[in-house]
């Protein structure tokens, strides 16, 4: 054997059906693991978002234990007046995603629909009342996977 031919059997250590082989088995895997890698950062961006209204849930929470109307609780200016909540709505942290409430609910609208980073999706959070408590449920847009948003 020359030594060219000893070097280039050094640097290929498999021969081409085991090169495809191994193609065979970690293709499908890596695309498997890209998937979540995606959606696990879709997620985290959502996480953002949802600190950036928790001030706001705690306000929604605590007028609607002691009001017990979603109507009291439901606008900006309602919060404004009885004194649960003081300023504008809260920014998300992610530029482009919108904070709304839902008048009649007081459910708390994230809308990130015209963004990639947060998968094109829109989260609702709902107060509920149960013995003087509030539990938040959250519902996400049908084309977003709980994977996605958490929700």
């Amino acid at each position: 054997m020359t030594k060219s031919a000893e070097t280039r059997r050094r640097r290929w250590p498999f021969n081409p059906a085991e090169v495809a082989i191994l193609a065979f088995f970690v293709g499908p895997a890596a695309g498997i693991a890209l998937a979540q890698y995606s959606d696990q950062i879709v997620r985290k961006n959502w996480r953002e978002v949802y600190a950036s209204v928790a001030v706001l849930k705690l306000a929604i929470a605590d007028c609607l234990s002691e009001n017990n109307h979603a109507d009291d609780c439901g606008t900006f200016a309602n919060l404004d007046q009885s004194g649960y909540w003081s300023g504008t709505i809260p920014p998300p942290n992610r530029p482009g995603a919108t904070v709304t409430i839902m008048r009649e609910s007081a459910s708390i609208v994230m809308n990130g629909s015209a963004i990639d980073k947060l998968g094109h999706c829109e989260v609702q959070l709902t107060p509920t009342v149960v013995l003087d408590t509030v539990k938040w449920v959250g519902s996400s847009s049908p084309n977003c996977a709980r994977e996605q948003t958490g929700y």
